[in-house]
């Protein structure tokens, strides 16, 4: 069966990338799904595997039989972001529940299906990808720490809760750091460092290639994919100037695994960009 699971950094456009690869043919894209609770309690990996393959198996079976499937979504719709676009208060709140959708398209039983689950399967890649399709999205670092400093979200705190349950040495990790900024650093390097581990490039997507390419790129996924009819637009400038050139210094004077990735150009063209 043609399942993909879909992984990425937390405001990376792995939303955008469902969306997009939703209107492809015979191809579903449904963002969080999963009641990913339950992973941390089962008893090993086989275990981990098998709930995952039962829940795409249980999901096909539903969209081909009744075209109803469970999703995040807003007002019964699949959309390209899950917070507000405005900034109403300190932080951007989160509009999405978690519920049933209708998928109002023709599939064969060979439609491609895509789970999304940035923070669960990010910490479970190392049982997950031999075994299983996966991608992961990644983003300019600066705008990343921009992004999860205006969203009501666990990462504002640095803290990944989900992927914390799941792999215990970023839990000590985070929580042996008492300052904010820093633990967003650690984050934000583990995720990076996860997919250079554990994926091959042709597997790992830039966000800034979905924008140039109009959504193209993302034909390594699903090859039937066409052009984005509605032009993209790079949102890794939206952020507050101060912030950003707070979060630059920090940025610039770390180590981490998303240098493998990007280039300290890259953040300093980016700071120079918002003005």
């Amino acid at each position: 069966m043609k399942n993909i699971l879909l992984t990425g950094v937390p405001r990376s456009g792995t939303t955008l990338t469902c969306y997009l690869l939703n209107q492809c043919a015979n191809t579903v894209a449904l963002i969080e799904p999963m009641a990913v609770g339950i992973l941390p309690t089962l008893p090993n990996n086989d275990a981990i595997r098998q709930e995952i393959q039962n829940f795409c198996q249980q999901t096909r079976y539903s969209l081909l039989n009744s075209r109803i499937a469970i999703s995040s979504h807003i007002d019964g719709k699949l959309v390209d972001n899950q917070y507000e676009t405005e900034q109403t208060g300190h932080l951007r709140k989160h509009l999405a529940m978690i519920g049933e959708v209708t998928i109002d398209k023709t599939l064969t039983e060979e439609f491609t299906l895509c789970i999304k689950h940035p923070a669960a399967f990010t910490a479970l890649l190392p049982v997950l990808h031999p075994y299983f399709s996966c991608y992961a999205l990644i983003r300019n670092p600066l705008a990343i720490l921009a992004s999860w400093n205006s969203v009501q979200m666990p990462m504002e705190q640095g803290h990944a809760p989900m992927a914390e349950q799941l792999d215990s040495t970023l839990a000590d990790t985070l929580s042996a750091c008492p300052d904010k900024w820093e633990r967003q650093l650690r984050l934000l390097h583990w995720f990076f460092q996860q997919y250079a581990q554990f994926l091959p490039s042709e597997r790992i997507i830039r966000y800034e290639d979905i924008i140039t390419s109009e959504g193209l790129c993302l034909n390594s996924i699903v090859p039937t994919i066409g052009r984005n009819i509605t032009v993209l637009r790079s949102k890794n400038t939206q952020y507050d100037v101060d912030l950003m050139q707070q979060l630059a210094e920090k940025l610039l004077s770390s180590t981490g695994s998303y240098w493998d990735f990007y280039q300290k150009t890259d953040i300093e063209k980016l700071v120079c960009s918002t003005f």
